[in-house]
């Protein structure tokens, strides 16, 4: 049933930008007021897909797939609490999915599928205030999935979902500028979702919604150079959309997506009991159509979703 309901979401997103590509130039979808618990990023450019996250140079760097295949970019700044607005990243993204975002080397990283399955990457520097010229990871194809980053061990791990639903992941050294050959950890196909990924406990983590619904996860220890077996997270079969993975808190937080109820979902794993917490909500309703984007930023994690009409719904969770 929560899947009925969250494709009729998707189906409704389908309609509202046909609506869209279909009025006058300039004319932008309304942006109707938020629910309680909820903000929405102001500005008029379309958002076409699941918003992702970082902090940089102090502010909360927000971005998402825009029309026109292009990948979009906001900031947010605590200091002033104001948003930039929304701004178009240059060049040809040749965007497919939802982008993925890290700070890594001093500059901004962005992801996103391309054209074949391929992705694509492009970097922003704070120093210069100019992003560089898109490129593509060598080795990359057949990608089924928005792309996820995660830094851990001095390298940049790159994850997506291959064909038949294999975890595939790459790492890029800044010290030698290149990229490693692609491998796969060994177990889990089938996975239903792009990856989520999260540095916790000494691990890098990486979670995948599995074919039951349910959340699947494997850890990877760089001094060792090995992978765990796959373990599922408890009570979380049918879990309605990809997840999102944040530590905050002293805990490792996965947050997911119930379109048919409009709220967020969260479980906790505790490092220090080795548990992990039961399922909760973790905001109130809004009227969601993606995964959610996570970030922390101001002791508070900020929850981001795609609403119905393309634009940006934020939460913060947690003591500021």
């Amino acid at each position: 049933m929560r899947r009925v309901r969250l494709v009729s979401r998707l189906l409704a997103l389908t309609l509202v930008g046909t609506v869209l590509s279909a009025a006058p130039a300039g004319a932008a979808p309304a942006q109707p007021s938020s629910p309680p618990g909820w903000t929405t990023v102001p500005g008029t450019t379309p958002v076409l897909s699941r918003p992702a996250a970082t902090v940089y140079g102090g502010e909360v760097h927000l971005v998402a797939e825009g029309p026109g295949d292009s990948v979009v970019h906001n900031r947010y700044s605590l200091e002033t609490e104001a948003w930039s607005g929304w701004r178009t990243v240059p060049g040809p993204a040749r965007a497919a999915s939802a982008p993925a975002v890290i700070l890594y080397g001093g500059d901004l990283h962005l992801f996103v599928r391309g054209p074949a399955g391929t992705i694509r990457t492009s970097r922003y520097s704070l120093t210069t205030a100019s992003w560089s010229a898109w490129s593509t990871v060598p080795g990359s194809g057949a990608v089924t999935s928005e792309p996820a980053v995660a830094v851990y061990g001095g390298y940049l791990h790159l994850f997506v979902r291959g064909s038949v639903g294999v975890l595939r992941t790459a790492r890029y050294d800044l010290s030698t500028d290149t990229w490693s050959a692609w491998s796969t950890p060994a177990g889990l196909q089938g996975a239903t979702s792009a990856p989520a990924t999260a540095v916790y406990g000494g691990w890098l983590w990486v979670f995948v919604r599995g074919p039951a619904g349910n959340l699947r996860t494997v850890r990877y220890d760089l001094s060792t150079d090995t992978w765990t077996s796959w373990s599922t997270v408890p009570g979380s079969a049918g879990a309605p959309s990809g997840p999102a993975a944040q530590v905050y808190g002293g805990d490792l937080r996965l947050y997911v997506s119930d379109a048919g109820s409009g709220t967020v979902r969260t479980v906790a794993y505790t490092l220090t009991t080795g548990t992990w917490s039961g399922w909760s909500t973790a905001t109130g309703p809004v009227d969601l159509v993606s995964a959610p984007g996570t970030t922390q930023y101001g002791g508070q994690v900020h929850l981001f979703v795609q609403g119905s009409q393309q634009q940006v719904h934020r939460s913060l969770i947690g003591s500021s």
